[in-house]
């Protein structure tokens, strides 16, 4: 989800909202990791990531648990 944040008539920032739904192995951020901001925009990249360390996780539980 995009809100843009307005002067006027000028977008003056972007706020980006991103929840990352986390499958059983590996991630799907590529779209986060590959996505290039206007410059000429400032912009806040907020969200829920569900990243997950494996240092984390007690030895023998299952990531998350």
């Amino acid at each position: 989800m995009v809100l843009d944040v307005l002067n006027n008539i000028l977008i003056t920032l972007h706020i980006i909202n991103v929840y990352h739904a986390q499958p059983k192995i590996g991630h799907n951020l590529y779209y986060i990791l590959c996505y290039k901001p206007d410059n000429t925009i400032s912009t806040a990249l907020v969200g829920d990531f569900n990243t997950h360390s494996p240092l984390w996780s007690l030895t023998g539980q299952t990531p998350s648990s």
